[in-house]
């Protein structure tokens, strides 16, 4: 059940709510609630930032902030914040204020196989800022009903003398010690989980080459915003009062190996409103692509933003060109109003609907009231808001709703639902308020370049990456005397479908998004509701199993068990024998990711998570006796899916970068993890090891071919060749052979 929204907040959402999600399911991935509540999350003490370290997306990747000016005065704030806010890499943006104190050391505590860390803290004359997360809590120790909100008592300090900090106060300059004291795991249901968590924490003095970054503000351009407004012509059209959008960038940060960006979109009146739908993207002076990805710690300027990217500037042209799109809103009179009454009887049943089909006019333009429909403790309502309005508000008259909400409008249909405690019945008035207009799609774009750009060599972010220039274009076709074959998970239709390397298609699995390879590369393993079902890669030919199985099959090298996540529609890792059977748990977090398996069939490698800003840690399970044992840090990893995969001989584990695309190698006797490709497209989407262990097989989404380009990768080499380039079959891979 929600909470009821009050006028202003409603306003405040008509941008969120309206906003159309780009089909790159890695992009635009926003706040952190969703991940926190099925794995471990990190969290920071101190300034209220609007995300914290770890999720800062904008999967996929942008930072949408909605913060106001400072209490003292847009003048004053402006100075203020060149004074005093500066960024400290690992923490993010901070005011400066008297001596500096860090952490002295990380700090972690482990009980009932739950880890709390404290991996960073920052202290200054004004202010507070720890890094602490948590690791190893399972899914069931969240509650499934959204109204029950878990545990919400906030953590404080403790000082040695029992003094009790406020997590917006700073700590007094003598005092180099405290405790952090958590009440609970947040979110987590009573008892669920260890409680009344005590970590001590000691400060000293940050040495003197402890990096501090300043943050520029950039100057406020002169009002000429570059925008158009398309209307499905070639040319651009009249560009209407609703659609002056102006996009700057607001501020800036150099950081070693590149720049941090934040920027606003703006309207020129109170009464408009400008929603993002495209995707941000820049370009170089050259016409080049910049791939960018959000930064890792929150960056909070404290005063709105609207977008956030991070870039690597080795081989970038300045300026850079930025742009976007969206629709221009505009609020229309407040006092017009329409109504119509529904007689829904004195019993309505959920799901009931009542099928209108009545057009109403407000503020001058029109919209239809397609349907009524009962919910189990309220209504919904269905409108047609026609090419004209974005949205109303709607009540039901002399009554007072405990939540609701609301979404969809830029494409025609708007739904708004209402949650009672005792849902009205019999005549039902309803009241439509606060139109909002579209007007048109806008396009915005603004330049930027460093008023002193580095010395920034395309070599210098990593000299062992494969790739440096972020391009795909100039990878090689395949070479004619290879031969293979490669699974990939298509769309359209949804199946899972095989090709030559040469991109001929070979056959299909109707129906299924994933599969699993079998290490000999003769079978394809996949699940259906009536259990496994094995089919010869050679003929296609299907043979049913039966047996508990999950999603994301993944064979033991000698073939015969299988791992998989979910069994019996309970959530986990498990195991079973590939010749059927019940499926054995071995780990009951709930959110693990398949990594795949030790040589000798003994172990399952899985990904969970980490409890701080590391990335995720590599897990493996004994498919014996389920000893769990952390083996190491997937370093700089996606905090959204890693991809990881353990190659055949056991020696390497492949995985996705923080920013979704990038890729990285880390061998599992431990040391630095290498990068292997930069970011080179919207996001990666599939990753495997070919059979003979040589070969990486990787899907990248891009704009020529959304469902992925395919590639094939030796990354110790870097021998890299396009399997079918961007007119090829395009696909998450599921499972490659290459002979």
């Amino acid at each position: 059940m929600n909470k009821p929204i009050t006028d202003t907040q409603f306003d405040e959402a008509i941008k969120r709510a309206l906003v159309i999600p780009e089909p790159d399911p890695a992009a635009f991935a926003r706040m952190r609630s969703s991940v926190e509540r099925a794995a471990g999350n990190s969290h920071s003490i101190g300034r209220r930032h609007p995300a914290g370290w770890a999720w800062v997306f904008a999967a996929s990747l942008i930072l949408v902030v909605q913060a106001a000016v400072l209490a003292i005065g847009p003048q004053k704030a402006a100075a203020a914040f060149q004074r005093l806010m500066s960024f400290v890499p690992g923490i993010g943006v901070v005011e400066q204020s008297g001596t500096l104190r860090i952490l002295a050391e990380p700090v972690s505590q482990t009980r009932e196989g739950i880890t709390v860390k404290v991996s960073n803290a920052l202290l200054t004359g004004s202010e507070t800022q720890i890094r602490y997360g948590w690791l190893g809590v399972p899914r069931s120790a969240y509650p499934q009903e959204e109204a029950n909100p878990g545990c919400l008592e906030q953590p404080w300090l403790r000082l040695a003398d029992g003094t009790r900090i406020d997590l917006q106060s700073p700590v007094p300059p003598a005092v180099d010690e405290a405790a952090l004291v958590l009440p609970c795991i947040s979110g987590t249901l009573p008892g669920a989980v260890p409680e009344d968590w005590e970590l001590v924490l000691r400060f000293i003095p940050a040495p003197p080459d402890y990096q501090v970054l300043p943050v520029v503000e950039e100057p406020t351009p002169l009002p000429t915003p570059i925008v158009s407004e398309t209307s499905g012509q070639d040319t651009p059209a009249a560009v209407s009062p609703a659609s002056r959008a102006e996009m700057t960038v607001t501020h800036s940060i150099a950081v070693d190996d590149g720049y941090i960006l934040a920027g606003k979109i703006s309207m020129p009146s109170e009464k408009e409103e400008f929603v993002q739908s495209g995707m941000l993207r820049l370009f170089d002076a050259q016409g080049r692509e910049i791939f960018f990805s959000a930064p890792r710690e929150p960056v909070d300027p404290g005063t709105r933003v609207d977008w956030i990217v991070q870039i690597q500037d080795g081989g970038v042209t300045f300026p850079l060109r930025i742009t976007t799109s969206g629709q221009a809103l505009e609020r229309l009179d407040p006092a017009a109003s329409a109504r119509l009454t529904v007689d829904v009887g004195q019993n309505p049943q959920p799901g009931q609907e009542w099928l209108i089909n009545q057009e109403l006019q407000i503020g001058g333009y029109c919209f239809t009231l397609k349907r009524l429909s009962a919910l189990a403790d309220g209504y919904e309502i269905t409108l047609d808001m026609g090419p004209d309005l974005a949205s109303v508000s709607a009540e039901i008259e002399n009554t007072q709703p405990v939540g609701g909400g609301g979404g969809g409008g830029l494409e025609g249909t708007y739904k708004l639902s209402m949650v009672y405690e005792t849902p009205p019945v019999g005549e039902l008035s309803l009241l439509f308020t606060r139109p909002v207009r579209k007007s048109g799609a806008v396009t915005v774009e603004t330049t930027w370049a460093p008023a002193q750009p580095r010395d920034a060599s395309p070599l210098a972010a990593s000299s062992e990456a494969c790739l440096t220039d972020q391009s795909l274009a100039g990878v090689p076709s395949l070479p004619p005397q290879m031969r293979g074959a490669m699974f990939l998970s298509q769309n359209q239709p949804v199946g899972v479908a095989a090709f030559s390397l040469e991109g001929v298609r070979l056959g299909v699995v109707p129906d299924v998004y994933k599969a699993g390879l079998a290490p000999d590369g003769k079978r394809l393993a996949v699940n259906t509701p009536s259990g496994l079902r094995l089919i010869e890669t050679a003929g296609f030919s299907v043979s049913e199993v039966g047996g508990s199985f999950g999603n994301d099959l993944r064979w033991s090298p000698d073939g015969q068990w299988i791992a998989s996540l979910w069994a019996d529609g309970q959530p986990g890792l498990y195991v079973t024998s590939a010749g059927g059977g019940p499926a054995r748990l071995l780990s009951d977090l709930g959110y693990e990711q398949i990594a795949g398996w030790s040589p000798d069939s003994q172990q399952v490698y899985f990904a969970i998570p980490g409890a701080d800003q590391g990335g995720f840690v590599l897990r493996s399970a004994s498919r014996g006796d389920g000893t769990i044992t952390d083996v190491l840090t997937l370093d700089d990893s996606s905090l959204k899916f890693t991809a990881a995969t353990v190659s055949p001989d056991g020696k390497w584990v492949a995985y996705r970068g923080f920013d979704n695309t990038s890729l990285y190698l880390k061998s599992l006797d431990g040391g630095s993890a290498r990068l292997v490709l930069p970011k080179l497209g919207q996001a990666t989407n599939g990753l495997v090891w070919s059979t003979n262990g040589r070969w990486l097989g990787l899907s990248i989404m891009t704009d020529a071919n959304p469902q992925g380009e395919v590639f094939l990768l030796d990354p110790q080499t870097c021998e890299m060749y396009a399997l079918g380039g961007a007119s090829g079959p395009g696909g998450a891979i599921q499972g490659l052979i290459v002979q």
